[in-house]
């Protein structure tokens, strides 16, 4: 009896695991196509266990749970599957995901993509949920274009005629420019001559920035430059003309103010908290500055010998002193 009664437990705990047999079975197949709307969860919501799976199993997709669907996708299709997905932008985008992108983009074909953006669904309203649907195969072909669709400006029903209308398309691209640009955002959208620009050098190699300048009191140390004597401005002077950005302007202006540039000041601006100075290599050097809020264009401007800038006056300094040309 007691034989029996193992049967009879083992019988059904077989029949319970038939349905687990199935999936399993079904998991590990290949398929032509894969299609989902995948869940999102940050590294912030995920435990210890989940982040360290993440860690071990996705390295360059872990950010994100949606990404690791992306990255899972391509594993249960057959070499010429597609891969196809609904899931949220910043994957295209954030250096986050550049190692991610950067993989897809070498070892995947991207067919195409409706940019969604936000409002892409009636039921998800506000800008907070931006989306993108896209095709990718599993195969690669580098010299594919993908054709894209950019409606993140428009409401669900405009989005949706839009796609069944073949509106707003953009096929000029192949996926390997992308690689061209710092990064590797799929930005499908900008002009052939914007994407060429990126061969040059990079402002970087060819200039120095080094920060600030922050008073952290400039009720103190910051005058319009005339409310001090000129004779006290300049570099042998206690107070050096000071750029803090102002209105938009190009070429050269918008120094309306000075700085106590004093021993004792400087001291108090690198012994402070909640102070800085520049390096004092570039304290008095001629520099490109401009103004560090704003909107519309940036305008550049000349920042002249023994002048010094703030936080809303960012400066950068020319390798080479003697390249910036004025005339």
């Amino acid at each position: 009896k007691a034989n029996e009664t193992g049967d009879l437990y083992a019988q059904a705990a077989a029949q319970d695991l038939l349905p687990l047999v199935a999936q399993a079975q079904v998991l590990g197949r290949k398929f032509d196509a894969v299609v989902a709307n995948p869940p999102y969860m940050g590294g912030k919501g995920m435990n210890g266990a989940v982040k360290e799976f993440a860690k071990a199993n996705f390295p360059d997709s872990k950010a994100d749970l949606f990404a690791m669907f992306i990255d899972r996708g391509f594993h249960w299709c057959n070499s010429l599957g597609f891969n196809s997905m609904v899931t949220m932008q910043s994957w295209m985008f954030l250096s986050t995901y550049e190692a991610f992108r950067v993989k897809l983009l070498r070892e995947r074909t991207l067919h195409n993509m409706a940019h969604l953006g936000a409002r892409a669904f009636t039921e998800i309203s506000g800008e907070v949920v931006q989306t993108t649907a896209f095709v990718f195969c599993s195969a690669h072909q580098s010299f594919f274009k993908p054709v894209f669709f950019r409606l993140t400006d428009e409401d669900a029903e405009k989005k949706a005629a839009a796609l069944r209308f073949s509106l707003k398309r953009h096929e000029a691209i192949s996926q390997a420019e992308f690689e061209k640009i710092p990064g590797s955002p799929l930005a499908y959208w900008i002009s052939k001559n914007l994407r060429e620009s990126f061969r040059f050098k990079k402002i970087g190699a060819l200039t120095v920035g080094e920060g600030k300048n922050v008073t952290s009191d400039n009720a103190r140390f910051v005058r319009f430059w005339w409310e001090i004597s000129r004779s006290k401005i300049g570099r042998t002077g206690k107070w050096l003309p000071y750029a803090k950005g102002g209105p938009f302007r190009k070429w050269a202006g918008n120094i309306e103010h000075v700085v106590d540039w004093s021993d004792a000041a400087r001291n108090y601006y690198k012994t402070h908290s909640v102070a800085r100075i520049i390096p004092e290599s570039l304290w008095y050097r001629d520099g490109i500055t401009w103004t560090d809020v704003g909107g519309g264009i940036t305008g550049f401007r000349y920042l002249p010998k023994d002048t010094t800038f703030d936080a809303t006056g960012l400066t950068i300094f020319l390798g080479k002193p003697t390249d910036i040309i004025k005339t």
